[in-house]
């Protein structure tokens, strides 16, 4: 499954972009689709590599512009808003990881367990990403999220933590425990030749 790609990110927010949800802010429509379409590739970007699901993502993206929409007058400026619509995002993730956590624990306890439905012959690559996927998804989700802030979308430690509303610090020691986390669910396999 391949990514959607991701425009780089503006470093400051733009008076364009603020105007721009000043209006969505006022229910204007045409503002609201200049906005979707300027930040909808990052939003649908972010979604995936935190879901790791390409129809999931596109349901949190709905998720989150619905929200961006419903909330635009609660904007303060105080934040860029690409950091404000990342924070929106990050939270609809967040939330749709613990409803089908809480599904699938359902769906564990009532479904006999059953055959892998995996083919045998998956591609190498594809085998390693998906490993690695399952390893990003059990970490826990502030350290998920930093991981996939600052690793796939390229942000630095500031713009993470103010996208998860943290301090630099907290998001450096995020990354640090991703990071051990990462090597010590890896490590075996690596050593293995599975990775």
């Amino acid at each position: 499954m391949s990514e959607p790609s991701s425009p780089e990110f503006s470093p400051r927010s733009s008076p364009e972009d603020v105007e721009l949800l000043q209006r969505v802010a006022q229910r204007d429509e045409a503002a609201f689709a200049q906005l979707y379409e300027k930040f909808k590739v990052r939003v649908v970007n972010l979604s995936f590599r935190y879901l790791g699901s390409r129809d999931d993502a596109e349901v949190a993206a709905q998720d989150a512009f619905l929200k961006i929409w419903k909330h635009a007058a609660e904007f303060r400026g105080s934040a860029q808003v690409w950091t404000w619509i990342y924070r929106i995002t990050a939270n609809v993730c967040l939330n749709m990881k613990i409803r089908k956590r809480e599904e699938l624990s359902e769906l564990d306890s009532s479904v006999p367990a059953g055959e892998s439905h995996q083919p045998q012959d998956i591609h190498s690559r594809q085998r390693q990403e998906e490993i690695i996927r399952r390893a990003l998804d059990l970490l826990p989700a502030d350290q998920r999220m930093a991981t996939v802030l600052c690793r796939f979308e390229g942000m630095s430690y500031e713009e993470a933590a103010q996208t998860m509303n943290k301090s630099v610090r907290a998001v450096a020691t995020l990354l640090f425990r991703a990071r051990d986390n990462l090597r010590t669910r890896l490590l075996p396999l690596q050593k293995r030749g599975v990775l």
